[in-house]
């Protein structure tokens, strides 16, 4: 089982998880995952925006030829598709939470690593495990979001997630402004005998880039602890690994929240029927084990078949242009602006 999350299986108590969840409704307790898993797009953003607006930095370092320049961008997107695959893995085996705080960590450790580069193939792989990174953390927060929302409030509340990506490049491009406006900071402060993590971060005018680096892993570390103390797994996942205290821990908190009473009763029946329904299902079964039932391929044969042939591949085809134009503009820009400002 690789790529995004798989679907959790239909099962007596996923539905009673899912009707307790539509009758709470939306309200304060879906804010908070919004924001946390917006988080893991605000990061991503800030990180592309300054490593498109780098190169020409880095190039005045260590004299880039064109290739390894463009590579500086495109390898992110190598890690991001490798990080999709293991996503699928790691969400379903370990949960939600634990692939979105995994994401997190890595791109604040790797994107503050980079400004510690001694050389062109060392940042390009640091970047790709900030690539990577990312990649682990779009697809689990696609599904956190969708499993703690009622259906109504799906495709706003993902629309709305998607929105932290230009507040993350907005976050960068402030940065850039206050470290280094025009992109011509000299490359005498930047060899890594004058250089030791944070020290950027304290001395901006030393060395641009690595100020940049450190600057843009800021937003990881401050949301990996906001979604360490206050984001909650699943409901629907805990449901379907059979950890039905704490899924009801939840969706009591949820119900607190929002202003609204849950239904125990009927919760517990749901919960109850599916021990009755599986009485083996302890057998191959365990919270690090995905629940029986599903699979990537059997995911890949519904998005195939006749009803979701066409639309996913012209969502696929969306996407290709949405990213081409949008890192594509990130990393060109800031380059074609200095070179206006040589001429």
């Amino acid at each position: 089982m690789g790529g995004g999350e798989a679907p959790l299986p239909k099962s007596p108590a996923g539905e009673a998880v899912k009707a307790a969840i539509e009758e709470l409704g939306f309200g304060r307790y879906q804010l908070i995952p919004l924001l946390l898993t917006g988080g893991i797009f605000f990061a991503e953003g800030a990180e592309m925006l300054v490593m498109g607006s780098i190169t020409a930095l880095l190039h005045r370092h260590w004299d880039l030829d064109p290739a390894i320049r463009g590579a500086m961008v495109s390898v992110v997107f190598i890690g991001f598709s490798m990080g999709n695959f293991l996503s699928g893995q790691i969400g379903d085996r370990f949960g939600r939470r634990n692939s979105i705080l995994l994401a997190y960590v890595m791109i604040g450790i790797f994107g503050f690593a980079t400004a510690s580069s001694i050389g062109p193939l060392m940042m390009l792989m640091l970047r790709f495990w900030v690539g990577v990174g990312c990649g682990i953390g779009f697809p689990a927060a696609y599904a956190l979001m969708p499993e703690i929302s009622p259906a109504c409030w799906c495709s706003s509340l993902s629309t709305l997630m998607i929105g932290f990506m230009p507040l993350g490049e907005l976050f960068a491009a402030l940065g850039v402004l206050v470290v280094d406006p025009g992109l011509d900071n000299s490359a005498k402060g930047c060899d890594m005998g004058m250089y030791f993590p944070t020290k950027a971060l304290i001395q901006p005018e030393t060395c641009a880039w690595r100020t940049l680096c450190e600057m843009s892993a800021i937003p990881a570390f401050f949301f990996v602890i906001l979604a360490f103390q206050f984001m909650d797994e699943s409901p629907q996942f805990l449901a379907a690994q059979g950890r039905f205290e704490e899924c009801e821990e939840v969706l009591q908190r949820m119900a607190r929240l929002n202003g609204k009473t849950l239904d125990l009763d009927k919760l517990r029946a749901g919960m109850m029927s599916q021990d009755e329904a599986t009485p083996s299902s302890s057998e191959g079964a365990s919270p690090t084990s995905p629940a029986k039932g599903y699979s990537f391929s059997s995911a890949v044969d519904e998005m195939m078949g006749p009803s979701l042939k066409y639309t996913m591949l012209f969502m696929c085809l969306a996407h290709v242009a949405k990213d081409f134009s949008l890192f594509g503009l990130s990393y060109m820009l800031p380059q074609f602006f200095v070179f206006l400002k040589g001429m």
